[in-house]
């Protein structure tokens, strides 16, 4: 995609870190999520909740919480319910 020029927005890499959560490839899908620096997409509560969700399901619960404490401590988010539901309790 980058090498054709096309930058990727955060859908792409919702899509892509869902995927790889699914696949169960969280572990893959968090060292990408670091790799984008401070990139803006960093502060998307959308990319936050399918990995948090992710970690959950791949049995990182420390993990997990460890990205929710970040969401909401680090960057300074307001409570998400969808955040706090979806990705914490499970599906």
């Amino acid at each position: 995609m980058q090498a054709k020029g096309l930058a990727p927005d955060v859908c792409t890499y919702r899509i892509l870190f869902n995927g790889m959560c699914n696949n169960g490839e969280c572990s893959d899908a968090l060292v990408l999520f670091r790799s984008m620096g401070s990139n803006e997409l960093m502060n998307d509560v959308g990319l936050y909740t399918i990995l948090i969700n992710g970690c959950r399901k791949c049995g990182k619960h420390n993990l997990a919480m460890d990205l929710f404490d970040e969401l909401f401590v680090d960057l300074g988010r307001s409570t998400d319910f969808e955040v706090a539901s979806y990705g914490l309790m499970g599906s």
